[in-house]
């Protein structure tokens, strides 16, 4: 019970540390994902820009120029470069993309002095078509170290993920285990009450058990009759003083098994004392008390018959609950251990007359 006890308490620390554990991942995750989505932006408008700059070159060749497209342009290389703007890009933190970006802008810059150049002397007359190229080939190099940015951030977040499965699996192990320990725990609970409640000499409820069932059941319900039945061993002590205490064991032993015999399911039979046992019926009526009482008597008259050690001798008394108001198995059995004396009495004045 201990050792069950030390495990559950080292299961319970553990699956507390692996629960916070799990707590940071998954904020770590959250922000992973807030991240990539950010990154995947930067990707999108680092494309954009590669895209729009051969437009503009296009609409200078064709002598339509759009300095809109031009001022868009800008404003994106410098979202890129520093975050936030009106596209609300992220800022990449990664020192291979920085350069590339950087460079992209630096060419940036002379590639919009060659098209100041373009409308003044014609395309002809400029580098443009060359600087576009370049420009163009860096560009692409941007994309590539931002993708290559992003897709670190996707395998890290992947591991993340790995990360997640073998937290919560380790928990559900931890869980899983914990509900065996508490199955198992249940299980030797009940038996460990089954054993506080039964008399080890015969296996009955023993008085423990009696006393709890008196209290369970309450002030009997009118609507049912019960019947409480009072045994009592004679002679028990002159037993043991001739025979020994095994010899009275093992005749307490065969009037419990006697009683256990003839009790059907609706019969509750208890040892309540050294020499005293119950028996309570539910639903029942004084025919079938006196049935019980005549099965009883015959079989201990067969078992007195054979070579059996010490004869079995007992008195009772039994009492019906529909005759008394708000009554109580306690109090019924009261009435039957009043009657028990009663007819302990006549056995004694029948002994002496025989003698």
């Amino acid at each position: 019970m201990l050792k069950t006890s030390k495990i559950a308490y080292i299961g319970n620390i553990v699956e507390g540390f692996l629960v916070i554990v799990l707590i940071v991942l998954v904020l770590f995750m959250i922000v992973s994902v807030n991240n990539i989505q950010g990154n995947a932006r930067v990707v999108n408008y680092a494309g954009i820009v590669r895209g729009a700059t051969q437009r503009v070159v296009k609409l200078e060749k064709s002598q339509q120029p759009n300095n809109d497209l031009i001022n868009n342009i800008n404003t994106i290389l410098l979202s890129l470069q520093n975050g936030g703007g009106p596209y609300k890009l992220t800022e990449l933190q990664d020192e291979v993309y920085l350069n590339k970006l950087s460079e992209q802008v630096k060419i940036w810059e002379a590639l919009k002095q060659e098209i100041t150049l373009t409308r003044l002397y014609g395309v002809e007359n400029t580098n443009i078509l060359e600087l576009s190229e370049t420009y163009y080939n860096f560009a692409n190099d941007t994309v590539s170290a931002a993708e290559a940015y992003s897709e670190g951030k996707v395998n890290q977040l992947k591991q993340l993920e790995i990360g997640l499965f073998i937290i919560i699996s380790c928990i559900l192990i931890l869980l899983l285990n914990q509900t065996i320990l508490a199955i198992r725990l249940s299980r030797k609970n009940r038996k460990l009450n089954r054993m506080a409640y039964i008399d080890v000499n015969t296996g009955l409820p023993n008085k423990g058990r009696c006393d709890q069932m008196f209290l369970e059941y309450g002030i009997l319900s009118n609507e049912r009759e019960f019947a409480g039945i009072m045994f009592d061993l004679n002679n028990l002590k002159v037993v043991n003083d001739t025979f020994g205490h095994k010899a009275g064991d093992a005749l307490i032993l065969n009037f419990a098994n006697i009683l256990r015999r003839c009790a059907s399911e609706k019969v509750f039979v208890g040892r309540y004392g050294g020499d005293e046992f119950i028996a309570i019926l539910y639903d029942t009526n004084e025919e079938e008390v006196k049935v019980l009482l005549d099965d009883i008597e015959v079989i201990i008259q067969e078992f007195n018959k054979g070579e059996n050690g010490a004869v079995i001798s007992y008195a009772h008394g039994y009492e019906l609950s529909g005759l008394y108001v708000d009554c109580t198995l306690q109090v019924l059995m009261d009435k039957a251990d009043k009657n028990m004396y009663v007819n302990k009495e006549i056995i004694k004045k029948r002994y002496k007359n025989k003698k």
